[in-house]
C-alpha cells in the first residue's frame, strides 16, 4: 500500500526521493490523502527538510498540499518561494495561503513584496487589508489590479483607499484598476463617459476583469454606454461578460445589417429572450444546414414553431449544437422522425448501423416511441444503446415514464435483468442505471455493483426507497462504516449521500477522513434559486456537511484548552473559512459568542451560506451591531446581506438612513422583504432610497437594484414608474417572485405600456418580463400565442392563480414544455379539466414514453395530478 512506502528514515519514499530529482514531478492527480501519506513519509527522511525552500521545486505536486502546521511565522524568503511554487497547482490551495499570510504585517508591505506575494494577498483578512496604508495602495494600484481573486469586501476597502487621493474615476482609470474596478459603486460607472467606457472595455485586461462585476454594476455600465452609443456599435465592442445585459428593446431595434449570421456565429452568452429577438432578424435564412450550423448561443432563440418548418437535415444540424435547450431537442426530435416516417413508413425497420450512428444522441431521450424503437432490427439495438450511453438523462423529469421505458428497452436488448447484470452490460446501460427501481438495485449482484458506481454517481440525487436500497447495498458490500478505510470513502464518493445519520456517525474521525470529505465537498455546488423538484438532480450532502463540521471542530478542540465560561466555544476565522457551507451547523449560541473582529473578518463567508436558520441569523445580527458600532456605513450594511432582515423597526430607522443603490441591491434578493412581516421596514428602506423624490425619478439601474422591494410598492407608485426605465430593467424586475397577484397585475400593465399588448407577446417578451407574466388575466392568458407559451418561465407558472392557468387551451398546454409543466402546482392541477390534465401529463411523462398507456393507468395518473391522492 501507499502507507507502506513510508515509515522510517530509510523507507522506499526516501530512497525514491534521493535517487531521482524529478520523481515527484511525475506524480499527477494526487488526492489529498495520497499527498498527506507521501509528505509524512518524506518527513521521516534524514536528509529531507520540506521546510527548506530549496526543496520546494523537488516536491512537485506535493507542494500543493503543503502542511499548514509548518507555516507558523514564515520569513519573507520562505513565503515568496512557496507562493511561487503554488502558482501551478490545480487543486484548492486557499487554506495554505490563508495560513501563510495570517501573521503578515501589512504595514511593512512594499511594492516589491506585493509583486512577489501576488494572489496570496487575497487571503489577507479584511482587517489586514484595512491596515494597509493609503500611500502603499496608491503606489501599487497596477500590481494590486492584476490580482484577480480579491473578495468584494477587500475590493471595497482598496477602492476607498484609492479614493482618498482620487475624488472621481474616468473610464480610462479602469485600465489601471483592472480587477479592483469591481469595488466601484454603480454611481461611479454611471458618471463615466459612455463612449470612453465602451472603448475601454475593448482592453483585454479590463474585459477579463469585468467578469468579476456584480450584475448591478454590469447593468450600470451597459446603461451608461447605451446612453451615448448606438446599440449597433455597442454590440460589436462589448465583452462577453456584459453582452447579456443589453435590454431586449435595444436588440429588437438593432438593424439587420448588424444582426447577421456572421455576427451570431460569434460565441456570446445571450440570454434566451435576447436570442429570440436576434433570431427574428435572420429566421428566413435558417432552413439551411450551413447557416444553422453557424449559430452559437443564439440557437436558444429558435422556438418549436420555427423548428416545425425546417427540413429534417437542418433540424438534425440544430440538435448537434451543444447550446440547444432540452425543449428544442424535444421539438427537433419530433420534427425529424415525423419527416422520416412521412417519407418512408418503414423508416425504423429499414434503419442501418450507419444511419443510426448519424442520429443525434439526445433525440432518443424524447423520441421515437418505444413501439417505434422496437421496429429497429434486433441486431442493431446495441447501436441504439451506444447512442443512449452518450446522453444526459437528467434532462428528463425524475418521474418521467420515459426513463423506465428506455431502461426496459435496454434490458430487452441486452436480454438481462438486474440480478443477471454484468459489468459490460452495466457499461452499455450508461446513464440508464439511474432508472433502476429500488427492487432492481436490491437485486444487482454485489460483485457487479462497484463496477457501475461511476454511472450511479452521475445520477445525482436519490430519494425514498431507491435511496434506502442503495444504502443497504453499500452496507452489504462494504460492511459497517466504522471499518471503512480512506480507499472505501474515496471509491464511494458522492454515493455517501445515501447513508443515514447513524451510518455517517460511524465513519472514523481522523485526518484522512477529513481530507476525503474536504475534497468531496469542495466539488459540490448546492442548488441556488428557484428549484423544480422533478429536475433537482443535485445530491443531498447535508449529512456530509455536518460530518465535516464535526471533523473540523474535533480537530480544533484537541488543540484548545477548555474554558468553563459563559462562552466555552468561540468560532475562529480560520475555522469559519475552512468550514464553508458546514458553518450552518454552529448553534446560534456559539455564533453569538463569536468575537466582533472574527465576524468582521469572516462576514463574507457567513453571509454566503443559504441554509442558516433565523436563530443563527439573529445571533449574527447581534454580533454585527457590536462589531460595527452604532452607525453602520452603506458598505457594512451591504456586506450583511440576509442578516439585515433581522434588524428591528428601530434599528432599520437608525442604520438605513441615506441608503444607496448598491446597498439596496446587495440586500434585496430575499423574498421575505415582500411579506407582511417585513412590509413596514421594507417601505422605510425604499423611502430612504427615494430621498423625498417620486418613484418616477428612479433610473433603470435603481429599479434593477430594488429586487423584492419592488413588490412593496403600491399600485399608484407602480403606475408612476418611468416607462423607459422599466423597459430597460424589466428582466431584473421579472426575476422577483412577488407573492401578491395585485402587484403582479400592476407590473403586467406597466409591461404592456413599456412593450406591446399581451396578445402580441412573443417568447422574447415573456422571457424578458419573467414572473411579471403571472399578472395576466384569464382572458389575456387565452390570447397568448401557442408558439410563445414554451418561453414562460417556471417561476411565472408557479405564481399564476389556478383560474388563470386553467384558461389555457389544451393546445397551449401541449406547447408549455417539460420544465414549465413540471412546475405546475397541486392547486393549479385541481383547476384543470381532464383534457388539460392529459396534455400536461404528456409533457411531464414525455409523450410516447411507455409505449401504450393502459386506460386504467392513465386515469390513475390524472387522479394523482389533480391531487386526489395527495
Amino acid at each position: 500500500t501507499l502507507k507502506g512506502l513510508g515509515g522510517d528514515h530509510n523507507s522506499t519514499i526516501c530512497q525514491f526521493f534521493n535517487s531521482s530529482s524529478d520523481l515527484l514531478d511525475r506524480l499527477h492527480h494526487l488526492t489529498p490523502v495520497q499527498a498527506q501519506i507521501l509528505l509524512k513519509g518524506l518527513n521521516q527522511c534524514t536528509n529531507v527538510d520540506i521546510k527548506d525552500p530549496k526543496f520546494f521545486d523537488r516536491l512537485g505536486q506535493l507542494v500543493c498540499f503543503y502542511p499548514k502546521k509548518d507555516l507558523k511565522s514564515p520569513n519573507d524568503n520562505f513565503m515568496f518561494a512557496l507562493v511561487k511554487s503554488l502558482e501551478n497547482c490545480s487543486n484548492n490551495v486557499q487554506g495554505i495561503l490563508q495560513r501563510l499570510v495570517k501573521d503578515t504585517n501589512v504595514e511593512t508591505l512594499t511594492p516589491e513584496k506585493i509583486d512577489k506575494l501576488g494572489e496570496a494577498l487575497t487571503e489577507l483578512t479584511v482587517s489586514q487589508v484595512s491596515s494597509m496604508s493609503n500611500d502603499t495602495v496608491n503606489q501599487t494600484v497596477l500590481s494590486l489590479g492584476k490580482i484577480k481573486k480579491w473578495s468584494r469586501g477587500q475590493r471595497k476597502i482598496l477602492i476607498r483607499k484609492i479614493k482618498s487621493l482620487h475624488d472621481t474615476f474616468t473610464a480610462k482609470d479602469l485600465k489601471q484598476l483592472n480587477s479592483l474596478m469591481a469595488g466601484l459603486n454603480t454611481m461611479d460607472f454611471e458618471k463615466m463617459n459612455g463612449s470612453e467606457l465602451l472603448d475601454t472595455m475593448e482592453d483585454k485586461a479590463v474585459a477579463e476583469s469585468s467578469k468579476e462585476l456584480e450584475s448591478l454594476q454590469k447593468r450600470s455600465i451597459v446603461n451608461s454606454i447605451l446612453r451615448s452609443v448606438k446599440v449597433s456599435s455597442a454590440l460589436q465592442k462589448l465583452p462577453e461578460s456584459l453582452i447579456s445585459e443589453v435590454p431586449l428593446n435595444e436588440l429588437q431595434n438593432a438593424g439587420d445589417d448588424v444582426v447577421t449570421l456572421d455576427f451570431l456565429s460569434q460565441s456570446k452568452p445571450w440570454k434566451t429572450g435576447q436570442a429570440i429577438a436576434l433570431i427574428s432578424h435572420i429566421k428566413d435564412k435558417l432552413n439551411n444546414t450551413e447557416n444553422i450550423g453557424k449559430l452559437k448561443d443564439a440557437v436558444k432563440g429558435i422556438g418549436c414553431k420555427l423548428i416545425s418548418s425546417l427540413k429534417a437535415e437542418v433540424v438534425r444540424s440544430l440538435a448537434r449544437n451543444p447550446r440547444a435547450m432540452a425543449e428544442q431537442i424535444r421539438c427537433s426530435a419530433a420534427r425529424f422522425f415525423k419527416v422520416q416516417k412521412s417519407a418512408n413508413p418503414d423508416y425504423f425497420s429499414s434503419l442501418t448501423a450507419d444511419k443510426i450512428e448519424q442520429l443525434p444522441a439526445p433525440y432518443l431521450l424524447f423520441e421515437p416511441s418505444i413501439d417505434d424503437l422496437n421496429l429497429i432490427p434486433q441486431a442493431l439495438c446495441s447501436n441504439v444503446l451506444e447512442l443512449l450511453s452518450q446522453t444526459n438523462i437528467t434532462v428528463l423529469p425524475r418521474v418521467a415514464a420515459r426513463r423506465t421505458a428506455l431502461l426496459g428497452y435496454a434490458k430487452d436488448c441486452l436480454k438481462m435483468t438486474a440480478s443477471s447484470l454484468t459489468e459490460d452490460q452495466g457499461n452499455s446501460l450508461g446513464p440508464l442505471v439511474c432508472a433502476f427501481s429500488a427492487d432492481e438495485v436490491k437485486n444487482i449482484n454485489d460483485a457487479v455493483f462497484p463496477e457501475i458506481m461511476d454511472q450511479l454517481r452521475q445520477c445525482g440525487r436519490f430519494e425514498g426507497k431507491k435511496k434506502e436500497a442503495l444504502r443497504n447495498k453499500i452496507i452489504s458490500i462494504y460492511s459497517s462504516p466504522a471499518d471503512w478505510t480512506v480507499d472505501t470513502l474515496s471509491q464511494l464518493g458522492s454515493l455517501l449521500e445515501v447513508l443515514n445519520k447513524d451510518d455517517i456517525k460511524l465513519i472514523p474521525n481522523n485526518e484522512y477522513t477529513t481530507a476525503v470529505f474536504q475534497q468531496l465537498l469542495d466539488s459540490h455546488t448546492p442548488p441556488q434559486g428557484f428549484i423544480i423538484s422533478d429536475f433537482n438532480n443535485t445530491a443531498d450532502f447535508s449529512l456530509l456537511y455536518e460530518k465535516f463540521f464535526i471533523l473540523q471542530k474535533d480537530s480544533q478542540d484537541s488543540k484548545r484548552r477548555r474554558r468553563e465560561t459563559e462562552c466555552a466555544y468561540r468560532p475562529t476565522v480560520e475555522q469559519i473559512l475552512n468550514l464553508g457551507q458546514s458553518n450552518s451547523f454552529w448553534t446560534a449560541e456559539q455564533l453569538a459568542c463569536m468575537k466582533p473582529q472574527t465576524f468582521i473578518d469572516s462576514v463574507e463567508m457567513l453571509t454566503d451560506i443559504p441554509t442558516l436558520s433565523d436563530e443563527q441569523l439573529k445571533a449574527l445580527k447581534s454580533i454585527a451591531v457590536k462589531a460595527y458600532g452604532s452607525s453602520l456605513t452603506n458598505d457594512q450594511l451591504a456586506s450583511l446581506k440576509k442578516i439585515t432582515l433581522f434588524f428591528t423597526e428601530d434599528e432599520v430607522k437608525q442604520h438605513f438612513k441615506n441608503i444607496d443603490t448598491d446597498t439596496i441591491g446587495a440586500i434585496s434578493e430575499y423574498k421575505e422583504w415582500a411579506t407582511d412581516n417585513y412590509s413596514s421596514r421594507a417601505k422605510f428602506i425604499v423611502e430612504e432610497l427615494l430621498a423625498g423624490q417620486g418613484v418616477e425619478t428612479l433610473s433603470s439601474t435603481q429599479l434593477s437594484s430594488l429586487g423584492y422591494f419592488i413588490c412593496t410598492l403600491n399600485l399608484t407608485q407602480i403606475r408612476k414608474i418611468n416607462v423607459t426605465s422599466f423597459r430597460s430593467s424589466a428582466r431584473d424586475i421579472g426575476e422577483n417572485m412577488c407573492p401578491n397577484v395585485i402587484t403582479l397585475s400592476a407590473l403586467k400593465d406597466k409591461a404592456v405600456e413599456a412593450f406591446i399588448p399581451v396578445k402580441e407577446w412573443t417568447g422574447a417578451e415573456l422571457q424578458e418580463i419573467g414572473t411579471i407574466a403571472a399578472g395576466v388575466s384569464a382572458e389575456e392568458m387565452a390570447e397568448l400565442s401557442t408558439s410563445s407559451v414554451m418561453f414562460l418561465t417556471p417561476q411565472s407558472i408557479v405564481l399564476m392563480p389556478p383560474k388563470v392557468l386553467s384558461a389555457m387551451s389544451v393546445e397551449q398546454i401541449k406547447n408549455l414544455g417539460v420544465r414549465n409543466s413540471a412546475s405546475v402546482t397541486a392547486a393549479q392541477k385541481r383547476a384543470l379539466s381532464s383534457n388539460q390534465l392529459k396534455a400536461l401529463n404528456e409533457n411531464i411523462q414525455i409523450k410516447g414514453g411507455a409505449g401504450s398507456v393502459q386506460p386504467l393507468l392513465a386515469t390513475l395518473l390524472a387522479l394523482v395530478l389533480t391531487g386526489v391522492f395527495y
